[in-house]
């Protein structure tokens, strides 16, 4: 990975995941806080996902700029609320710079497990969203890691294309 910040990032949900594995691997299967493990786990993997897409693009844009273009990018990117979707990484690509929108997009489109990739960020975010809202995800903490590391696969991508 070229942003080492964001290598730093996922790197610490990495272990913070393995330690909540460890920790729900040492309870009874039954045990009520196992929920509160995995919806505390869609939120972190949720938010390390959008802060390193989100740094990856603030990152890169106020390289070699003066500090009103990168106050700029710290407030309208880095230190905004952003779903991770896919959506919305198409569409601030395409704010800054159609070919990179454009290269990001076919490069996802021909990823070969593009279909897996783009509903794991979706069903992250949506089982996000539901819970921030009220609702009561069911996902499992397995579910939330397979989800994570595909959707990684997107920032990876990104970070490639940011170089």
């Amino acid at each position: 990975m070229n942003n080492n910040d964001v290598y730093q990032i996922i790197v610490n949900c990495k272990n913070e995941l393995n330690n909540i594995k460890k920790i729900i691997n040492n309870l009874k299967q039954t045990s009520n806080i196992i929920p509160y493990l995995t919806k505390y786990t869609v939120i972190k993997t949720c938010g390390t996902i959008e802060l390193s897409f989100k740094t990856l693009i603030s990152d890169f844009c106020s390289k070699n700029q003066n500090k009103q273009i990168k106050n700029y990018l710290d407030k309208t990117i880095r230190n905004s609320s952003m779903n991770p979707s896919i959506d919305n990484i198409f569409n601030l690509l395409k704010k800054f710079d159609s070919s990179w929108h454009f290269k990001f997009k076919k490069i996802i489109k021909n990823h070969k497990k593009s279909n897996k990739i783009i509903f794991s960020i979706k069903s992250l975010n949506e089982t996000r969203n539901l819970f921030a809202h009220g609702g009561n995800p069911t996902i499992t903490f397995h579910s939330i890691i397979n989800y994570f590391y595909d959707s990684i696969v997107i920032i990876y991508i990104l970070d490639n294309i940011l170089k």
